[in-house]
């Protein structure tokens, strides 16, 4: 599920930037340095919506810009209990990656499910779900719920568990 957040930063650029352009520069800044980013905080930022100048300084010490802006970001957040719909991009024997709206990945393990069944020769997963096999191969739409999140923050995003729904 994806929110709409406000955020607050910083930014600090050239004076070069003050033209009539000015909110397109910045917000063009703004995307450049925040979009696919990810914080324990605001989560994934998958869009930049409304940018706001609130305050413009010059640095004393280096002649930048150094601009106090808030702006409207669309995020998507892990919660534990979210449902989310996603591809799978990846199957081994300990499980299933599946990639959320293209940016957030999230492992369903195979001991989720002990009827999980991987099939190295064709690169797949069986299972039975009231009383069909189902087969999960690489490229399947899939609705998981999350069960398990940790960030990670040697590589700035989080780490996902869930099972399928």
């Amino acid at each position: 599920m994806t929110e709409t957040l406000t955020i607050r930063k910083n930014i600090q650029t050239l004076p070069s930037v003050l033209t009539s352009d000015l909110k397109v520069i910045i917000t063009a800044l703004v995307q450049e340095l925040d979009m696919g980013n990810c914080s324990k905080l605001h989560g994934y930022i998958l869009d930049v919506d409304e940018v706001n100048i609130v305050s413009c300084t010059v640095s004393e010490s280096n002649s930048l810009l150094n601009f106090n802006i808030n702006y409207t970001a669309t995020t998507l957040k892990p919660k534990i209990g979210s449902l989310y719909s996603g591809r799978v991009c990846l199957i081994f024997a300990m499980g299933i990656l599946v990639n959320v709206a293209e940016i957030m990945k999230v492992l369903i393990p195979t001991s989720s499910n002990a009827h999980f069944i991987f099939d190295s020769d064709l690169n797949r997963i069986k299972y039975k779900n009231n009383n069909t096999d189902v087969i999960i191969e690489n490229g399947d739409l899939l609705r998981i719920r999350i069960t398990g999140i940790q960030f990670n923050e040697s590589t700035i995003s989080f780490n996902c568990y869930g099972v399928i729904v």
